[in-house]
């Protein structure tokens, strides 16, 4: 366990002493949680600093809850590609290159380029945002955003002002067009799986 917890004496269990010792290790993992791998992983920036709505009360930060995501989105494909953006599973360069893999040493993140444009490093939020090298893209992107301001059209100032890791953050946290961002998800890593993946060319010494 990676936090300390005083154990739970199985012989001398109560109702009462069980119900506080699942609160404790609750609240430990919870703690766990989002000081050592939502804060500090680099594979989970998208992740960081979510709030989430409360009854009667401003949005929280809240490490441990069942995300709106995993219940409105009911496309099993575009949940899992959402999901995998999220977590940063999905086979974009800046995780695929992230290792050594069938002989192919590992790249510097700076060096993950697009597999499309070859001038920025392959994130999702460049997939899914600005790259403009391929048509189809564009017109996923802006079929996209047309459906998504008629239905949020608050959204026009954030899609204008935003850099594109907040702009998506705050893409995946609007409850009403989540099923229509899963979707968009899908079909924009679909399109960049199609292509082979770059691999910059190794130096020779």
């Amino acid at each position: 366990m990676p936090f300390h917890i005083e154990p739970l004496g199985l012989t001398s269990a109560t109702v009462l002493s069980t119900a506080e010792f699942i609160k404790k290790v609750e609240t430990g993992v919870s703690t766990w949680l989002l000081q050592g791998e939502v804060d500090t992983s680099d594979k989970l920036y998208l992740l960081r600093d979510r709030k989430e709505p409360q009854k009667d009360k401003a949005p929280a930060q809240i490490t441990l809850r069942l995300r709106h995501y995993l219940i409105l989105v009911k496309t099993r494909a575009h949940r899992e590609a959402l999901t995998s953006i999220m977590l940063s599973t999905h086979m974009l360069a800046v995780e695929k290159l992230r290792w050594v893999e069938h002989g192919h040493p590992r790249v510097d993140r700076a060096e993950r380029l697009c597999r499309l444009c070859r001038n920025e490093v392959e994130t999702p939020e460049h997939a899914l945002l600005n790259c403009t090298a391929s048509l189809e893209l564009l017109a996923l992107r802006h079929d996209f955003f047309v459906e998504l301001l008629i239905a949020l059209p608050h959204l026009h100032s954030a899609v204008e002002q935003m850099d594109s890791i907040n702009l998506l953050k705050r893409l995946i946290a609007q409850r009403p067009t989540i099923s229509l961002v899963a979707k968009f998800a899908y079909h924009v890593l679909k399109l960049f799986y199609d292509v082979p993946i770059y691999r910059p060319p190794r130096t020779l010494v």
